[in-house]
């Protein structure tokens, strides 16, 4: 249980922690800064929630950060075509149906690269090591999520 929480406890210090990294009266951290602070506590997060072996880290870690930075390119390809789409009134029929069909075509890529690193993850972490990579990810988000919207705590 212990080990459950201690993640999220560490995770709540360091999150806690974003805003305060400036001499008070100073700018406020850049979007970079702030995304390679979350980079880093989103490692550390997974790290101690996997309890990774060195030589595991070792294996998976040049696999996962190649694997984000393809979900973060179809991400932003995401990103680009809903901003596109909320001007759907301006478009054709045509137009519309076409940038449907293109967000369903970058879905279905988010799809086939989580469907391609899944073996991969497998193959150095084993199954039930994947499977806790996968809750893990989906924890630091709501954590992340929650705190981001003020909430900080841990419920």
């Amino acid at each position: 249980m212990i080990n459950n929480i201690l993640p999220l406890i560490i995770a709540l210090f360091v999150f806690n922690g974003l805003s305060a990294q400036r001499f008070p009266g100073g700018p406020p951290p850049s979007f970079e800064e702030k995304e390679a602070q979350i980079k880093a506590h989103k490692i550390a997060f997974l790290t101690e929630q996997l309890n990774l072996s060195p030589e595991e880290a070792q294996l998976f870690w040049p696999e996962y950060n190649e694997y984000s930075l393809k979900e973060a390119a179809i991400r932003a390809e995401h990103k680009a075509l809903r901003k596109k789409m909320r001007d759907a009134d301006q478009f054709s029929d045509a137009e519309v149906e076409e940038g449907m069909l293109k967000y369903m075509q970058v879905e279905k890529a988010e799809v086939e690269l989580k469907e391609s690193y899944h073996p991969r993850f497998i193959k150095v972490l084993g199954v039930r090591k994947t499977l806790q990579l996968y809750k893990a990810e989906n924890e630091f988000k709501r954590v992340l999520l929650r705190r981001l919207k003020g909430g900080g705590g841990p419920h």
